[in-house]
Order: structure tokens, then sequence, then C-alpha cells
């Protein structure tokens, strides 16, 4: 339709009132296909508008679902979405310090996992810090005295769906760091790993993916005593058949630790471009907290290590009749859904004994088991003789090492 309608001139006679009725038509066929000041409709664009090189002003609340910016305009005139929600290191449920252990990686704060090489001991520790131009950050320390040399790899990996909106895209992985002023170490690398394989977690102690480990790039940084403004960083394009990359940081050491072996990261972003933004488009904690449990839910009170003492936040059932397996019967439902099928602990909450209801009726311990466990919940119930009536607390945990 046309915007400025074509206008028949009228001459007099009786003839010109069709005519006349004929323009009206046309005018206001032509007003329906303007935007309305007040909102009258139909007031819905049906095509692209061109603002001419002109400003859109005055806007209140903004609703798109994409933004492509100027291609002339350089990359870091605006912020950018993370795709490392863990590079944050905001939420710490599980406990603000953690210890390598010599089997398997142990999950620290914000979803990523620390081993030593080869499962050296158990003598590093990571410790949430607060950062210096983040909020948060982590402290990677090795304790004193200890002598084993082995670096420490911390990873951040990604599942398949969170891998998904950067496939085929340049992207760019940065971080700040600092030592202090008598780490041992030599350097640190930062790499973006990726495998072509089914989704899997790292289980290696190199932190490494076990089936598919491909290196995307890395680069060996030098600390100073200081975290700088402009980050470390890679970037390299992800193949579009990638089915998930993880972010991997080793740290090395040297000779007998001293009191403060330690280096501190923040800000391990993941961004889409070829080089940092100057801005990082920021995320509330209850958005990071939900992320988070993805790999880590518990009942126990946030911030608190599984095992400690407290009745806070326990489930509490009361038995329905007396039996040794299924008087008690508690179904649980993880929100959100588990990256992967978690490990399930369940605790007694006064003395952190694995695999134990509390019987607050009798004042004894009753053995539990978690039964059915998949990525979406969980059922608990007791293992072990009650009596109708007996009332029994337990806590629950549920994470995923990936």
């Amino acid at each position: 339709m046309a915007k400025r309608p074509s206008i028949i001139t009228t001459s007099s006679g009786y003839q010109s009132s069709h005519v006349i009725n004929s323009n009206f038509t046309k005018i206001g066929d032509a007003f329906d296909n303007t935007l309305s000041l007040d909102g009258s409709t139909p007031n819905a664009m049906l095509a692209d508008i061109d603002l001419n090189s002109n400003d859109l002003i005055n806007v209140g609340t903004l609703y798109v679902d994409n933004i492509v910016y100027n291609t002339a305009l350089p990359n870091a005139d605006f912020p950018k979405k993370n795709f490392n929600w863990m590079g944050f290191f905001r939420t710490w449920q599980n406990g603000h310090g953690f210890k390598t252990e010599t089997t398997t990686r142990q999950l620290g704060g914000s979803g990523l996992t620390v081993a030593r090489t080869s499962f050296a001991d158990d003598k590093v520790t990571i410790y949430h810090i607060k950062g210096t131009n983040q909020p948060d950050g982590i402290r990677i320390q090795r304790n004193a005295t200890n002598a084993n040399t082995a670096s420490a790899n911390i990873v951040m990996n990604f599942t398949q769906a969170e891998t998904a909106p950067l496939l085929g895209k340049t992207i760019c992985f940065q971080i700040s760091g600092k030592k202090s002023s008598t780490w041992s170490g030599s350097t640190v690398t930062m790499s973006i790993q990726y495998s072509k394989e089914p989704q899997q977690p790292i289980i290696r102690a190199n932190g490494e993916y076990t089936n598919g480990n491909t290196v995307l790039d890395s680069k060996n940084i030098i600390l100073t005593t200081d975290i700088s403004v402009n980050p470390e960083y890679v970037s390299a394009i992800l193949p579009v058949d990638a089915i998930q990359i993880s972010l991997k940081i080793a740290v090395t050491f040297s000779g007998t630790a001293g009191s403060a072996d330690y280096v501190d990261f923040e800000g391990a972003f993941l961004t889409i471009g070829t080089s940092p933004p100057v801005e990082i488009i920021p995320e509330t904690f209850s958005e990071l907290l939900m992320k988070a449990k993805t790999r880590y839910q518990t009942t126990y009170p946030y911030g608190a290590p599984r095992g400690v003492s407290s009745k806070g936040g326990s489930i509490r059932a009361v038995a329905i009749n007396t039996s040794t397996t299924s008087s008690v019967i508690v179904p649980v439902r993880f929100d959100p859904p588990m990256a992967v099928v978690p490990q399930v602990l369940m605790q007694s909450p006064l003395s952190g004994t694995e695999n134990r209801w509390e019987n607050e009726t009798t004042g004894l311990f009753v053995n539990g088991l978690p039964y059915n466990i998949n990525d979406q919940g969980v059922t608990l119930q007791n293992n072990g003789a009650v009596t109708a009536g007996d009332v029994l607390l337990c806590h629950w945990t549920a994470r995923c090492v990936f």
C-alpha cells in the first residue's frame, strides 16, 4: 500500500461526490499505513524502518531479540556477553576453600575443578578471594613446606548446550592474574581445549578430555605482583563440529613451598571476538547461582562445606511404618536439572557421617541410601531399622565433578 494516496481532482457536478468519497477512502487507508502517536491500531511495523543515520532518542525500555553492531566500529567499544559463567568466581555454595585430592579431581567453587598432575597429593588449596578489578577471584596456593612440584590444573568445562552458541565463531579467553612475591613457579599456561567426542566430564589429573582432547590455542603468561588492567588472552575459531570446550589454567611450582607460594586470578571470561572487550555484561548473583546449581546442589546452608554440623535446611521425615527399608521415602527434585547425572551423598546433620539418617526420636544413626538417581532428581530412603513415628533428619548433596 502506498503511503501517499493518489487523489483525483474533483469538479462541479453530481458525479464529484463519488470522487470525493473515493479520495476519503484512500486517505483513510493511508492513515492505516502510518505509525500512531497515541498507539491507535494498526500500529505495528510490517517491514524494516530506516532512520537514515538519525538517532533513536528518549527510549524507555528497549526490547530486542538481537543486536548487530556496525562492523566498522571497534570491537571493544561495546559491553560483551561472557559465556563462561564460572569465570566470575562468584558462587561458592560448598565452601570458600578446597584442597586437591589424590584420586579424583576436586569440585571447587563456581563449577571449576582442580587437581595436581598425576594426582600428586592434597597439598594445593583453592581459595575464594576478593578481586582487584573484579568483585571476586581465586587463589591457588601450595601448602607451606610442600616439596612436590606437580602443577595445579584448574579447568572450567562447558556442557554441549553451553558450547553450542560458540560453534564456528572466533572466541576469546581472557584472564587477569598476579603472583605473590614468593611464588616459586615461573609460568602459567592458559588454554582453550575442545573435543568432538560425545559430551564428557574432565576426570584426568592433567585437566584434559579423556577422548579427543584438542588444544585450540594456548599461551604461557608471566605474572607480576600486580594485576594489570589489560588481561592476558588467547583467541581462535571454534570448529562448527566441536561438542564441548573447556578453559584450562596450569600453574607451576618449584622447590619447597614457603608460606605464600600462590597466584591469584580473576575475570576468566570467554567472549566472541578476536580480543577482550573493554567491558563485560554483568550477571547478578542469583543468575550465576542458578547456573552453578547445575554442578552442585545441597540442603546445607550456602557456603557451608558438606558434612558441617548443622540442622539448618535438612530434610525432616516421619517413618510411616516399622521397617528396615521403606519407612521413610523422600523424593527430591533438582532445580534446575544437573548438567549430568550427579554423585548424590546424604549425611547425618550433626555428625556428617555419610549415608546416614539421624533418628531424632532415639538419638541413633540409621543407614540410608539414595536411589533412582538421574539429572532430574533422586529418592532418599532408610536402609536400616526404624519404628513407625520416628522422626529422621538428613542433608543431601548432589555434585557433578564435570
